[in-house]
């Protein structure tokens, strides 16, 4: 069944593939925004690349309860969060700060080619990220753990617990999967690297948001204001979490007052963003 948040996530893909379509390599350097601000946000916070267990029922973060022969203290009961350290962590968001940044340097300098390189290289190091996950298997496609013997596989790999020292734990009752934080603002700034290297240059001046291309671009706004209207229906009121206001606002921005396509494919990006968060 569809709901208020596909509607959004829908109506804000609509707009960015309109908005494309119509500036093509003209919006390059609204592509490698996105890039450059998840590289800053984790480069600012590197556990945002670890992984941690999430709850498959409730979407919060799971816990186990350890009793632990603390020294100078005895025994002590803890709760710990499902938590593994990624081996990328410590550098993989100054990379990939830098690799934004010198994207939208090359841009300005007219130099596309390397901006494409820098772009592709960024992407190349989500994939090899992704791949090197310390649980196995690509971190988007999480299965459920649960049970005694996937707990013991986290007490091995996790670096803040030592388990020389345990003499018991409990299983958390409910199934979880691990994924990092910000898990989908990642994968939609892949995305944008991605078209960012692949888009072929465009010829002469801005293009402009027109025909076809700019009632995509409404109608992708209009699913945003449905997907909101239906948050406020579901909730009875109003909705005081932001990102779902600030992706309803840029859309209408673009749809209304942008005449470039290149500055209307900014605003859907960051429509987009606000999404992911």
């Amino acid at each position: 069944m569809i709901g208020s948040s596909a509607l959004l996530i829908a109506g804000a893909v609509t707009s960015v593939v309109a908005s494309l379509q119509a500036s093509r390599g003209g919006a390059r350097l609204s592509l490698a925004a996105l890039p450059l601000g998840v590289g800053l946000m984790t480069a600012l916070n590197p556990s945002s690349l670890d992984l941690w267990g999430w709850s498959l029922s409730s979407g919060e973060l799971v816990s186990a309860t350890l009793k632990l022969d603390v020294p100078g203290e005895g025994l002590k009961v803890l709760s710990a969060p499902l938590h593994v350290t990624h081996p990328f962590s410590g550098w993989l968001g100054a990379v990939w700060s830098a690799l934004g940044a010198l994207a939208m340097m090359t841009l300005w300098a007219r130099r596309a080619p390397l901006s494409r390189l820098c772009l592709g290289a960024w992407v190349a190091l989500t994939a090899l990220w992704v791949l090197a996950s310390p649980v196995g298997g690509p971190l988007f496609l999480g299965t459920a753990e649960s049970g005694e013997a996937t707990l013991r596989d986290w007490l091995m790999m996790s670096q803040s617990v030592d388990a020389d020292r345990l003499s018991a734990f409990t299983v958390p009752t409910e199934s979880w999967r691990w994924a990092p934080h910000r898990l989908t603002l990642v994968f939609v700034a892949s995305l944008s690297a991605l078209l960012g290297a692949l888009l072929p240059g465009t010829q002469g001046g801005p293009r402009p948001l027109e025909g076809w291309s700019r009632a995509l671009y409404q109608g992708g706004a209009l699913m945003a204001l449905a997907g909101v209207a239906w948050q406020l229906t579901q909730a009875g009121g109003f909705v005081g979490v932001a990102p779902p206001w600030v992706a309803l606002i840029s859309l209408t921005v673009g749809g209304l007052l942008a005449h470039s396509a290149s500055q209307a494919a900014t605003l859907s990006l960051l429509a987009l963003a606000a999404v992911a968060l």
